[in-house]
């Protein structure tokens, strides 16, 4: 079953044909039958070129800028930190995660699972990491931001 979970998850970056040819294996497998149904979701999901193609929120944008500065670091409260103590406002912490858990879906974002920490009841931590299309995504932000605010723009509001 391992093997199979990351033979799905590397089909994420594949076209929308060989999506497709996967499904038609999915649909065919008895061993994997009752899976069936959830794959077939998170891969319409994935290769849904409309949410891909979506600009950024502002919160988004500050969640990816904070998990590109805290590199290795980066989960929910420290990225919660971040954010407050960059803007000086405070985030729920189920608009974090509800944020973060989209950016993942958009493949902006990786999300690895810690092994729980040492101490008793210690718990694990999901920590996330920016993808190469993450960055392409703040970057056409930027440059988005950036024409938005032309040299006539600055201008008129000085």
């Amino acid at each position: 079953m391992r093997s199979f979970i990351i033979d799905v998850l590397a089909w994420q970056r594949c076209s929308i044909n060989q999506s497709a040819f996967l499904l038609i294996l999915l649909s065919i497998s008895t061993k994997f039958q009752r899976y069936n149904e959830t794959f077939v979701r998170k891969i319409v999901q994935i290769r849904n070129p409309e949410e891909l193609m979506k600009d950024l929120s502002i919160a988004e944008e500050m969640f990816l800028i904070s998990i590109l500065k805290l590199k290795d670091n980066a989960y929910g409260v420290t990225i919660r930190q971040a954010v407050s103590q960059t803007t000086g406002r405070t985030y729920p912490y189920g608009t974090l995660y509800s944020t973060l858990d989209k950016l993942v879906r958009r493949s902006f974002l990786t999300k690895t699972v810690s092994e729980p920490l040492p101490e008793r009841g210690g718990r694990s931590r999901n920590y996330y990491r920016i993808t190469d299309l993450g960055i392409e995504a703040l970057k056409k932000a930027m440059a988005l931001k950036q024409m938005i605010w032309d040299d006539e723009t600055q201008i008129a509001l000085s």
